[in-house]
């Protein structure tokens, strides 16, 4: 990654994606690591009847998604101009929905 402070290499280590489909539960994993970037990692299920070929729209869903960075000034190039960031992130997030837009308006 270039920026105007210099190059910095994202020294990615790892990179993984996951399928699992069984009897209806679909399970989709993610997982990032790098000597720069950090880590994040996340998974997402999805439940349909056994012989469901795919999660329809309103299928419901329910996830976790995992960050640690060591040092979050190497996201600098996508936060606003002017920003510096220099800190340590470890967070978690869980949430549950489905994957169709609401049926009604937000307002």
């Amino acid at each position: 990654m270039t920026e105007e402070l210099g190059t910095q290499a994202l020294g990615l280590t790892d990179l993984r994606l996951g399928l699992n489909a069984s009897d209806g539960v679909w399970s989709f994993t993610q997982g990032l690591a790098g000597k720069t970037l950090g880590v994040a990692a996340g998974a997402i299920v999805a439940r349909t009847s056994p012989q469901a070929t795919w999660p329809s729209a309103d299928t419901p869903i329910e996830g976790v998604l995992e960050l640690r960075v060591a040092n979050l000034g190497t996201w600098g190039p996508w936060v606003p101009p002017g920003w510096r960031v220099m800190a340590r992130c470890r967070r978690a997030r869980a949430s549950a929905g489905a994957s169709a837009p609401p049926s009604t308006p937000v307002r």
